[in-house]
């Protein structure tokens, strides 16, 4: 069922990957990312598509086409994900090519689970040095 929030409201679009069976073929692991978003106190997953690569242009594309499918890709405001180097890379980062292809640009919100991660590594590192 359609929710009418995602049609009239600004909102921001959450993804992340993971390695998972497929449940097309027997013992095989393929990429999905998980495509969600959220607005005016609301959320809703939208698909999990497979990915070829888990590049950061591979991501961008995923989460484009399911934008397009449900007819929402002007409502995209800002991106939320977590600080993997195929998300964030200024280059070859999902967040930057998603911007590309929307031709414009995106808040950038990184998910702090992941920011409180790299805090305590760098607090774990000076007490204890490197590992």
């Amino acid at each position: 069922m359609e929710q009418e929030f995602i049609h009239s409201t600004p909102l921001l679009l959450h993804w992340d990957g993971k390695l998972l069976p497929d449940i097309t073929a027997s013992k095989e692991t393929v990429d999905k990312i998980a495509v969600l978003v959220t607005g005016a106190g609301e959320e809703m997953l939208l698909g999990v598509p497979k990915i070829d690569h888990d590049t950061g242009k591979h991501q961008a594309e995923a989460r484009l086409t399911t934008l397009d499918e449900w007819d929402i890709r002007q409502q995209i405001c800002g991106l939320v994900f977590d600080t993997t180097a195929s998300n964030t890379g200024l280059k070859n980062g999902a967040c930057t090519f998603f911007e590309h292809l929307l031709d414009r640009e995106m808040a950038w919100v990184a998910c702090r689970h992941y920011v409180m991660e790299l805090v305590l590594a760098s607090i774990l590192q000076a007490l204890f040095g490197p590992t």
